[in-house]
């Protein structure tokens, strides 16, 4: 703010030649209160302007709270302010509407001289207040807790209010940043719009269930499933992807809930590749029908027989893909199914060591030896495997088409991790969150192509380069023709080779579509280039033809074209007490402190050291026999 004695030395200038009107007129200019450089630290004058009493008011707030005074408003109301400080200071301050001159909010009478001594007026500190000051923090880090939210108040103001103001503050700042949660289902279809006209290809389409309002007695359509898809996301998964998907459902983390059903395709970098969405009330057989009914159309699958899927063993999950792509091979997370043989008290680290050994078999003999092991081990254990798929989670038996020997379901839990901030958004916020997120990481990926070099990516490379070390321990013994017999220190000693069927015995060459150090060994010997065998999915060039299509950005709301349809309402819930759940409950052997396993005595058996019976200890014992 420019000093008053600065500002009368302007208007004292004689070259002006001004009437006294325009003097007044300047004069207030002058002393405009401009909220941009202002409202940081307020400095008040006799005829200062404001847009309006709003403005005012918060002014004074914020000046209460940097010099640290008590200001009551005595006088407060549309048209008239009147203001002081304690009893005893001379502080004082009245403003009123200006109808003669400026038309704004003009302080009248000010003395700003205080005598009182410092105090801290938290009530100051208002939620509305803070909003407004630390918005842009809001913007740049929505999960900003409360304890850092207090320490940049405590830096700011030299003093913080309680946690129940700060959360005040920080839901009305991501009421401001996302708009209200129960209005945003009624703009579902403008979007829905937005997204076909942006990127013509694209679907979003929804359903709704219809509810009578007990209360108003009015006909109401409630959401129920959302399904979407981008279309450069589509041509990329068919262009340059292998026919395999993974499926997985997650929990929205609003008060609304649902469940968000993901596909997700493995790139020629063998990292994730969403293709389709869906959002459904439950995880159910029929939810999971209808998601893959809509996955089958929008990709136009009509033979299932080449495709194969991942996912848990979620039972609606498994009804569903039996009858939509009954055809098609199905696997299941290994991690998940050595959990349910852990709840089957099949415990310790023995078991679950020979487990993965038998799912990381890619062989017959080698299938049968792991499994050989594991009856030693545990005869119970080995019968619960024994009632088992193989052809659902052991790779010696997995089809070699897909070119995919993946036994986790890690692609979809990495993107749901990739979205996790978007679920606990509002839900168009969330549909926005998502499309932008795709949409730059498909411009990344695109520029990432152009950088690099060679036949193959990046990831397949490391693969090579750790096949190309074991290779060492290979003997080879060309056969002619293409054929090779190797001999290896493992514990299926001999091995054949096939160059022209590009085919091992071992079979990791042929499940993959990468040389196993095996075939590479034979390259060394006949000099070959061992890159050159590897298959055309993994190369640079199917890498960019999957990223080269681009998702064109959305206009902003004001510009989406209203569309006269129902106006949907949000999917109907009951409210339960208690905080909300944010994290899912965790196994016991997924329990990490500081990079090392723990686990808790929780759900233990404790027993007496003096009489040895279960349900209570020796501090116990005494009580026990009463």
């Amino acid at each position: 703010m420019v000093d008053d004695k600065e500002d009368e030395d302007a208007l004292d200038d004689e070259t002006l030649q001004l009437g006294e009107e325009n003097m007044e007129v300047l004069r207030n200019k002058l002393t405009e209160f401009n909220p941009a450089c202002d409202m940081d630290n307020p400095i008040f004058v006799r005829g200062m302007t404001f847009s309006g009493v709003e403005e005012l008011r918060k002014a004074l707030a914020t000046y209460a709270v940097r010099n640290r005074k008590k200001i009551k408003k005595v006088l407060n109301d549309r048209r008239r302010l009147t203001a002081h400080c304690a009893a005893g200071c001379p502080w004082y301050m009245r403003a009123g509407t200006d109808l003669s001159h400026t038309g704004g909010f003009v302080i009248k009478k000010y003395e700003g001289k205080h005598t009182c001594e410092g105090s801290w007026p938290l009530e100051a500190i208002s939620s509305k207040l803070l909003t407004e000051k630390f918005m842009h923090e809001f913007r740049d880090n929505q999960k900003l807790g409360l304890q850092s939210f207090a320490a940049k108040i405590l830096r700011e103001f030299k003093m913080c209010p309680n946690r129940y103001k700060l959360a005040r503050a920080r839901k009305a700042a991501l009421l401001q940043i996302h708009g209200d949660e129960e209005s945003q289902f009624g703009l579902l279809h403008d979007y829905g719009q937005e997204l076909r006209r942006s990127n013509p290809g694209s679907k979003f389409f929804l359903t709704t269930n219809s509810v009578n309002d007990p209360s108003s007695g009015e006909h109401k359509e409630h959401l129920a499933t959302v399904y979407w898809s981008y279309d450069a996301c589509k041509r990329g998964f068919l262009a340059g992807c292998r026919p395999f998907i993974c499926l997985d459902g997650c929990h929205i983390k609003t008060r609304y809930k649902g469940h968000l059903l993901t596909a997700v395709g493995v790139d020629p970098n063998d990292c994730i590749y969403p293709i389709d969405f869906g959002l459904v009330e439950v995880e159910c057989t029929s939810s999971w029908e209808w998601f893959l009914t809509n996955l089958k159309e929008d990709l136009n699958i009509t033979n299932t027989a080449p495709w194969s899927i991942m996912s848990d063993k979620q039972k609606g999950l498994i009804n569903a893909v039996h009858k939509l792509f009954p055809e098609s091979e199905h696997r299941f997370c290994v991690r998940h199914m050595i959990q349910n043989f852990q709840r089957a008290g099949h415990r310790g680290e023995t078991l679950k060591n020979d487990v993965w050994a038998i799912a990381r078999s890619t062989n017959i003999p080698k299938w049968k030896r792991t499994m050989d092991k594991l009856q030693v081990d545990c005869n119970e254990a080995f019968q619960w495997i024994e009632k088992l798929d193989p052809k659902t989670w052991v790779k010696a038996f997995f089809s070699d088409f897909p070119k995919c020997e993946m036994l986790l379901n890690n692609h979809s839990e990495v993107f749901n991790s990739y979205i996790l901030e978007a679920r606990e958004m509002a839900f168009l916020s969330m549909l926005e969150t998502i499309f932008y997120k795709i949409l730059q990481r498909q411009e990344s990926k695109q520029r990432e192509g152009m950088t690099w070099t060679g036949r193959i990516c990046p990831k397949i490379k490391k693969k090579l380069e750790k096949f190309f070390e074991w290779s060492n321990n290979c003997i080879v013994k060309p056969a002619g023709n293409y054929l090779f017999a190797v001999e290896s220190h493992e514990f299926e000693k001999d091995y054949s080779v096939d160059f022209k069927s590009r085919t091992c015995d071992c079979k990791r060459w042929q499940l993959t579509g990468i040389p196993c150090h095996h075939a590479i060994a034979c390259c060394r010997k006949d000099n070959i280039n061992y890159e050159n065998l590897v298959d055309n999915c993994y190369t640079v060039e199917t890498y960019k033809r999957a990223y080269a299509y681009t998702l064109a950005p959305l206009r902003g709301r004001v510009f989406w074209e209203k569309m006269n349809a129902t106006r949907v309402h949000p999917p109907l819930y009951t409210k339960v007490m208690g905080r909300p759940k944010r994290c899912r409950r965790k196994a016991p052997e997924e329990k990490v402190k500081e990079g090392v396993p723990y686990f808790t005595k929780a759900g233990t058996i404790i027993h007496c050291s003096i009489c040895g019976k279960s349900g209570h200890n020796k501090k116990g014992h005494q009580t026990y026999l009463l």
